[in-house]
């Protein structure tokens, strides 16, 4: 691998990871010394997190790491939603299998053992897994990649939000639903259904975050 393309998943692991504050300031020669590796392939990496939106370049001022708007947030989860909702209609096209679903329902049950322990962080695992699940089962390698692009920007707004909001006791029975609608192949009220899901989670997001004063204009 090129040490660009070193730089760029080192520096991109970091801000996703929420490891920079929001709008937080840095030189170039934070980020090199952070790659450990010479000027050139840490400046082609953070042309492309720019590109990216991650982070904006400042002539003569190094970088700023980007906060997300609320234009951000509203059309990432728009995105998402009907990448699931189309990973979901493929599931019920296919017919999954028993064991299939019982993984599912499995995921749902951890995500409530954890928040009975009150162990948010636990809970986002086992509902990340969930969801991978489901555009695994669909064995759509271009969707499931594209996925994993967004669901990346995902991590980092939730991982913001986590710790703001209430412990998410809803999510079980919202995804006992999903379930219970691959189960029973009806597509119809799984689309509508999960539209809706996300939309609010939309909604409740750019509340936290700007409530924090985590969001941009």
């Amino acid at each position: 691998m090129k040490l660009s393309e070193q730089a760029y998943d080192k520096l991109k692991h970091l801000i996703l990871e929420n490891n920079f504050r929001v709008n937080q300031q840095l030189l170039v020669e934070d980020a090199v010394e952070i790659c450990g590796f010479s000027r050139t392939p840490v400046r082609e990496a953070l042309l492309r997190l720019q590109e990216d939106g991650l982070i904006k370049l400042q002539p003569r001022h190094g970088l700023r790491i980007c906060a997300l708007s609320r234009r951000d947030i509203e059309e990432l989860y728009e995105l998402i939603a009907h990448l699931e909702v189309t990973a979901i209609e493929l599931c019920i096209h296919h017919g999954l299998s028993s064991a299939q679903i019982r993984q599912l329902r499995e995921q749902t049950e951890n995500m409530r053992l954890a928040l009975e322990e009150e162990d948010i962080y636990l809970w986002a695992d086992h509902d990340r897994h969930f969801h991978e699940l489901i555009f695994e089962f669909t064995e759509n390698s271009r969707l499931i990649e594209t996925a994993k692009k967004y669901n990346e920007q995902n991590k980092r707004c939730k991982d913001m939000v986590i710790k703001l909001r209430p412990l998410p006791w809803d999510s079980i029975a919202e995804h006992n639903k999903i379930v219970d609608n691959i189960e029973n192949r009806d597509a119809d009220t799984a689309r509508k259904m999960h539209l809706e899901h996300w939309r609010e989670v939309s909604k409740l997001f750019i509340k936290y975050l700007d409530n924090y004063h985590f969001l941009d204009n």
